[in-house]
This record gives structure tokens, C-alpha cells and sequence, in this order.
């Protein structure tokens, strides 16, 4: 399969998945990266010029890397949570998909992860 197919069946899934919740897809290497999908109601422009940036932060979060980090197997992939968007990041070897959701997608994650910020806060250890 080439990477053309492959990246559309990886946004027709997302779009099966996720529905409306999808905001965006991006596929990178070492060199460079490609939008796969943005919704429509995003504001391109903004997001368009921070991809570079944010490209190149996942970029450091390698699979390698975060692998020599943290002793528990194979790292398949992380999860950030945020007030506007959730982001999956999958690091391949020199590479990586990004995948942005409305934080309705993920409720019971983000609901969880809000209930332990609560207590961290509440019985802050440091």
C-alpha cells in the first residue's frame, strides 16, 4: 500500500471514529510533515502557522527516546490532554502521526485526568 492510501484510510477512519470530533491529521518524517485533514471550522491560517512548531516538539518525543525515558516495553503512543483539543501522538521510527480531537471525544479521559489535577491540587505533595 503507498503512503497516499494509506494516509486516506487513516483519515476515513478517523472520520468513522471520531465524526465531527476529528479536528485534524498530520502525518511527519525527519524532514518534513503533511496535513492529512483539518476541519472546517478551524481557524487554518492560525493553526497552519503553528504546525511547524508543534512538528517540531513531537519530533523530539520520539519513539526512541521516550522508550530510554521510561522502562515499561515498546512506547506505542501519548495522549496530551488540553482545554481545546485533545492530540494522540504515535512516533514511528524518524517518524510520526498526530491526531487532534475535541476534548468531547475523550470525555472519560479528560474527566479522569480533571479528578486527579483536582486532588493534585487539592493535596499538592510539593
Amino acid at each position: 500500500m503507498d503512503a497516499q492510501t494509506a494516509s486516506h484510510n487513516l483519515v476515513q477512519f478517523l472520520k468513522r471514529r471520531a465524526g465531527n470530533h476529528l479536528r485534524g491529521a498530520l502525518v511527519y518524517t525527519e524532514d518534513e510533515y503533511e496535513i492529512l485533514y483539518l476541519h472546517d471550522d478551524l481557524e487554518h491560517i492560525r493553526l497552519e502557522s503553528e504546525v511547524d512548531s508543534i512538528v517540531t516538539h513531537l519530533r523530539k518525543s520520539s519513539k526512541e527516546t521516550e522508550q530510554r525515558a521510561f522502562p515499561f516495553g515498546d512506547f506505542h503512543g501519548s495522549v496530551r490532554c488540553f482545554d481545546d483539543a485533545t492530540l494522540l501522538h504515535f512516533p514511528l521510527n524518524g517518524a510520526g502521526v498526530a491526531v487532534s480531537l475535541d476534548p468531547e471525544a475523550t470525555t472519560d479521559l479528560n474527566t479522569f485526568t480533571g479528578e486527579c489535577l483536582e486532588r493534585i491540587h487539592e493535596n499538592s505533595p510539593v
